[in-house]
C-alpha cells in the first residue's frame, strides 16, 4: 500500500516539474515576441509621409544655367487624346 502512495505522489512530481518546464518555455517565448516586436517597431520611420532622401528627386527645379534646351509642347507625349 505504501508503494502505491509513493508512486502517486512520484508521478504527481513528475507532472509538476513538466509543468514548470512548459510554463518556463511559454514565458520565454513571450519575452522573446515582446523583444523583437520592440526592436521591430523601434526601427520604423515616424515621418512616413516625408519622403526619404533616396526618394526625392535630384532635379526639383528649373535649370539655374538656363543651357538645358527647353522641349517645345508638341514633343510631350500625352496619356490620351481629347477628340473634339
Amino acid at each position: 500500500m505504501q508503494e502505491n502512495v509513493l508512486q502517486k505522489a512520484k508521478m504527481k512530481r513528475m507532472k509538476e516539474i513538466k509543468s514548470s518546464e512548459v510554463m518556463t518555455d511559454v514565458l520565454f517565448y513571450s519575452l522573446f515576441l515582446v523583444l523583437l516586436l520592440i526592436v521591430a517597431y523601434g526601427h520604423r520611420d515616424p515621418r512616413p509621409d516625408k519622403p526619404s532622401p533616396d526618394e526625392t528627386p535630384s532635379h526639383t527645379g528649373p535649370d539655374p544655367d538656363h543651357t538645358k534646351p527647353c522641349h517645345s509642347k508638341s514633343s510631350h507625349s500625352m496619356p490620351y487624346s481629347i477628340s473634339t
